[in-house]
């Protein structure tokens, strides 16, 4: 365990323990000094993924697999790994190990680790490299050998033999061996039973990191197979629901004002068709008696269909005209288009208690300055080249454009939610209320310090939840009756 701010202390031993198992890649020390798990993490996954197949192996074979996964679940893998295999307590949480800083603390786990799988490697191999011993519980003759084996214990092994796996041909020991009397295999002078038994366990130790990996291969094609049975289920219940017959709802308010302007369409189309007949008709020997026919039939289509679209639009009244918030938003809104900043128009609207409007703005250079030689920019080297040092918010112009007396007790609508500045003003002009749509500049410092004066001074302030997307000024629409309930939507 390192002592506490011994950093360089640990980066030196890290830096040996690194050499020893050949770590290849750049090492951050910069990082490591300050605790940045982006430069701890790479060396703990070389230490147990790739410095040892023989320990990864026993990992897969564990259950324990930490190559492709996220920080998160290689760090769940980490500890869990740590617990079950070391038997090792981390002096840090996983919350801690993830973050910046606890750099002394980060070194020493990095450095313990590093050496408990070189420790564990070294174990294996060890394991490995042991010689062979055979129990044997059967009478000599019963005992198979291969060809390689009797070829082992032959007098006069020849030269360059290669190792080759067992082939099973039972072949008769030319001693006899006790029975029950465990016998210690020395390998012969060229080491091939040695290289055939480390083959052999290397074999088994991959087969079952194998097995295992087919246990959980079989367990995900299993859950797959659920979920395709799932999403056959989806596709024949969506299927039949096309089959069945759609029926669509809508609005009384809309299916009127759909019936209205279809009136108007049929009435366009009547008064077009008629007059074309008039045009086209042949000259006849009672010429007065056929024109005032035409007439008196187009009179009366004409007549008709005025009363349709009079007894659709006229016989009750609107359902979807705006109410009193929308409406006050809607102004503000509307006045910001007087606004003539390039990049944000902004407008607010003040009422008093009887829903009245005693107060319109919009953000603009003051009153007697050429907005021609002021800036508009919002960025620039200089911040006297930006607009900010000029420019009147939408808040303070509908203050001081009052209608009133005075604009206390009154609520104000605006787009968007106002800055510590002008919150000063409507906290000194005593609204009580403040109604805004966006709250895009949230987490700047100017609408927290904001937020909180309003607080302080009692002033309650909510975002505007509109019940319509849009509202539509169609200065044509007031020469077609039943037009004007179309505008929003």
């Amino acid at each position: 365990m390192l002592s506490t701010g011994d950093v360089q202390g640990g980066l030196r031993r890290l830096e040996a323990l690194l050499r020893g198992i050949k770590y290849p890649g750049q090492v951050d020390y910069s990082g490591l000094s300050k605790g940045d798990p982006a430069a701890v993490l790479p060396i703990v996954s070389f230490t147990l993924t790739s410095f040892s197949p023989l320990f990864a192996e026993q990992l897969m074979a564990a259950g324990l697999e930490l190559t492709g996964k996220t920080d998160l679940r290689f760090t769940d893998g980490l500890y869990k790994m740590l617990r079950d295999v070391f038997h090792y307590k981390p002096v840090l949480t996983k919350q801690q190990f993830l973050q910046w800083g606890f750099s002394q603390r980060k070194l020493s786990m990095v450095c313990d680790v590093i050496s408990l799988v070189v420790q564990r490697h070294k174990q294996l191999r060890k394991v490995l490299s042991r010689p062979l011993v055979v129990s044997h519980r059967e009478t000599p003759a019963s005992l198979p050998l291969s060809s390689h084996s009797s070829r082992v214990f032959s007098p006069d092994p020849p030269e360059n033999q290669t190792a080759e796996l067992p082939v099973e041909l039972p072949v008769e020991l030319p001693v006899e061996l006790p029975v029950e009397l465990p016998v210690e295999l020395s390998p012969p002078p060229d080491n091939s039973l040695h290289v055939a038994v480390s083959q052999w366990v290397e074999v088994e130790e991959r087969l079952s990191a194998v097995e295992s990996q087919l246990g959980s291969v079989l367990s995900e094609l299993r859950r797959l197979s659920v979920l395709e049975s799932r999403l056959q289920n989806v596709e024949r219940t969506a299927s039949a629901k096309k089959a069945e017959e759609e029926v669509i709802s809508v609005s009384r308010a809309s299916w009127e004002n759909l019936m209205g302007r279809l009136a108007l369409l049929e009435t366009q189309l009547e008064l077009s068709s008629n007059t074309q007949a008039a045009v086209s008709l042949p000259p006849r020997s009672s010429p007065s008696i056929t024109s005032t026919t035409t007439s008196t039939s187009c009179s009366e289509d004409i007549k008709d269909s005025l009363e349709r679209i009079t007894s659709i639009n006229t016989t009750r009244k609107r359902d979807d005209y705006l109410e009193w918030p929308e409406y006050f938003m809607a102004v503000a809104f509307l006045s910001a288009q007087r606004s003539k900043d390039p990049s944000s128009q902004v407008g607010a609207c003040i009422v008093n208690p009887e829903n009245k409007i005693v107060g319109i703005g919009y953000n603009g250079m003051p009153n007697g300055c050429d907005d021609d030689l002021l800036p508009w920019s919002r960025t620039a080297d200089d911040r006297l080249d930006t607009k900010y040092p000029y420019v009147c918010h939408a808040e303070l112009n509908a203050i001081m454009n009052k209608n009133s007396a005075d604009v206390k007790g009154c609520t104000m609508y605006v787009a968007l939610f106002p800055c510590n500045e002008c919150a000063k003003l409507i906290i000194q002009a005593g609204l009580k209320e403040v109604v805004y749509l966006s709250d895009k500049y949230r987490d700047s410092p100017e609408m927290t310090a904001s937020r909180r004066l309003l607080k302080m001074a009692g002033i309650h302030f909510r975002q505007f939840q509109p019940k319509r997307t849009e509202i539509v000024i169609d200065f044509n629409s007031i020469n077609h009756p039943g037009m004007l309930s179309c505008a929003s939507k």
